[in-house]
């Protein structure tokens, strides 16, 4: 099983289809897919309708997280309240750790989850910020209540999607040449998605963010 996916956007699914949650995840995932057109040849994962009717959901999931160089979280507080979001969340901490072993002292402080933040960084759960890198908070933008192109109308704002840019870039490139987290090793032999309804709910009220 090789990397097919430069990231795998996780997100808790918007129950208002067109909302601001549902146009600001979109407006995400279309950012990051335009900066990487042309660097990188593996696609950015972002399942929209969530496989609601797929029958092999688990193992779709489980593979494409997998397949994946790291996960973008876009975290609000629906996200720790979702079964899904912390299963998908805690097969990458296992993958990171895995990974990390693997590296050796080369990958000992790389991080594969990169959160995008709808709460200020002090609310934000102690789960987001233990495997943590490149955090952009949009809670100061969100309070201000756009309604469409959050990201393109603030240069800041842009500039924190350049460098997750970066940063896949740089995970890709780390990974492609370190053959000891290829093959197998990809396809997380050993590492199960959690089964349902053993993850507790986050907390909402946790430290900052390592920074």
């Amino acid at each position: 099983m090789k990397f097919e996916n430069a990231c795998f956007i996780s997100y808790p699914h918007p129950r208002e289809k067109g909302g601001r949650l549902a146009s600001l995840v979109r407006e995400v995932y279309e950012a990051i897919k335009e900066e990487l057109d042309g660097f990188v040849s593996e696609i950015v994962y972002f399942d929209e309708e969530r496989l609601k009717l797929h029958d092999q959901y688990d193992k779709v999931l489980h593979d494409a997280i997998c397949r994946s160089y790291c996960m973008i979280v876009i975290y609000c507080p629906e996200y720790g309240r979702r079964d899904y979001c912390r299963r998908e969340f805690k097969l990458m901490q296992d993958i990171s750790d895995k990974r990390r072993k693997l590296l050796g002292e080369v990958g000992e402080a790389t991080h594969f989850i990169i959160p995008i933040s709808l709460v200020k960084r002090d609310k934000a759960p102690a789960e987001l910020g233990q495997d943590a890198r490149n955090v952009l908070d949009l809670s100061a933008y969100l309070a201000q209540r756009p309604k469409r192109n959050l990201l393109k109308s603030n240069d800041d704002l842009y500039k924190g999607i350049m460098e997750i840019k970066q940063t896949i870039q740089e995970l890709r490139e780390l990974l492609r040449q370190h053959p000891e987290v290829n093959g197998e090793h990809v396809s997380c032999c050993g590492l199960p998605l959690p089964a349902k309804g053993i993850l507790p709910e986050w907390a909402e009220q946790a430290p900052s963010f390592p920074r």
